[in-house]
């Protein structure tokens, strides 16, 4: 097959040492990790956690994770960055709560080496692709303060489409203080979105967080008053990789990459229905195999907004989705208020954390319903008056002929009519 793609869950051992993910159907060529600290599939609960990490082999893999921890006076926040993992979750001081290496690829899945654990399992979400158009890779390149134009040239081939992400001043691995995340997507210098958020730590007597959601960058970190000390935008794919225009940057640090080939994507956003009920969104230009769903739950907007949130979902069918959402109010006085929630029954939650211990306020939800010719269909099943910016990433397989090839099935209806 052209593209295979394959999503799902698996629960993490509870202790160190290698462990094997089976029944994906085919042998795979890159994963996506992502999930929080909550170690069941569903629910509500304190914290506000997330962790997105790619891996193509054992020396090819990253991760990026945040943690907020919920009513504590001054904040207490995390980050971890880890070239050597494709899961990481940071918990007090230099302490993992897991954290796992890329081992192989096998013939029906994958195996994964746990090289933290803390005796609770952890629920992954993974998105898997494979197959023989596909081309792959990941990798990591700093930013030294330096603007103008960066470009990356290890990947090795002309990208279809790269992700980026960031979450830790300084270009070694571990953890540090300060939750703060950046993911961004980029299929050219038009076409591209990015998400970033910040929690500082050690706030007394409040909580000091940000986020911000915009398709003209590919890449931003916000700091502990919401301004910017690293931008980058996307400049061009080369044959041997990427470009990228840095307009702001104040600090050294490091950013994880990772870049496909051999299908089609399209990024995109929508904003979300105030009522319940099926919301087609189209305009992507081909019937997806599978979509994933980023969101900092606030209507669209370019500004930076007050409060750090992250949702993360997929879609694949109507029975195979699933999504976190994570927040951290600004300004909560008293102590910090953190809090998630995660399904594998719905694609996009919009959560927002509150006073009671383990019960964020739900604001929307939707579950996912079907792949459409030209884009998809979600179920809002919870809705209130703000219409939510989402942005969508849609995969699928390149047809025969190239990208704008007429379907088979249409050139043979075609052929009949004469």
């Amino acid at each position: 097959m052209g593209l295979s793609v394959k999503t799902g869950s698996f629960l993490t051992n509870t202790v160190t040492g290698n462990q094997s993910i089976t029944g994906i159907g085919f042998q795979g060529k890159f994963a996506i990790f992502f999930g929080s600290q909550k170690p069941d599939a569903q629910g509500e609960s304190n914290g506000s956690d997330h962790f997105f990490g790619v891996a193509v082999s054992t020396t090819k893999r990253w991760a990026v994770s945040g943690q907020s921890f919920w009513g504590f006076n001054p904040s207490d926040t995390y980050n971890a960055f880890n070239n050597d993992s494709c899961i990481t979750m940071a918990d007090f001081g230099s302490a993992y709560v897991v954290r796992a290496d890329f081992v192989s690829w096998d013939s029906d899945g994958f195996t994964v080496n746990i090289t933290d654990a803390d005796g609770t399992t952890r629920r992954i979400f993974y998105i898997i692709l494979g197959g023989t158009d596909l081309s792959v890779d990941c990798g990591t390149f700093n930013m030294n303060g330096t603007t103008g134009n960066q470009a990356v040239t290890a990947v090795g081939f002309l990208p279809d489409f790269s992700g980026f992400a960031n979450c830790r001043t300084g270009t070694t691995s571990g953890i540090s203080a300060n939750s703060r995340t950046t993911l961004g997507f980029a299929i050219s210098s038009t076409t591209r979105a990015m998400l970033a958020g910040y929690d500082e730590d050690g706030v007394a007597a409040s909580s000091d967080t940000y986020s911000q959601q915009i398709t003209t960058k590919c890449g931003r970190r916000l700091t502990n008053t919401g301004a910017v000390d690293q931008d980058m935008d996307f400049v061009s794919n080369d044959s041997g990789g990427f470009t990228v225009n840095v307009t702001t940057s104040t600090v050294s640090t490091v950013w994880g990459y990772f870049c496909l080939k051999g299908a089609q994507f399209k990024i995109g956003t929508f904003s979300e229905n105030t009522s319940t009920g099926n919301q087609a969104v189209t305009g992507v230009g081909f019937q997806p195999d599978m979509l994933m769903f980023l969101s900092i739950s606030r209507a669209s907007n370019a500004a930076v907004i007050d409060n750090f949130n992250l949702m993360l979902g997929t879609g694949y069918s109507s029975t195979d989705r699933r999504c976190t959402d994570t927040d951290a109010q600004d300004a909560a006085a008293g102590s910090s208020k953190a809090q998630k929630k995660t399904s594998e029954s719905l694609c996009i939650i919009h959560c927002a954390a509150a006073g009671s211990s383990g019960n964020p306020s739900n604001q929307a939800e939707a579950d996912f319903v079907s792949k459409d010719s030209d884009g998809f269909t979600i179920n809002m099943s919870l809705a209130d008056a703000t219409s939510r910016e989402n942005v969508y990433l849609a995969i699928a397989q390149t047809p025969v002929g190239g990208a704008d090839a007429v379907p088979q099935c249409l050139q043979q209806y075609r052929t009949r009519r004469g």
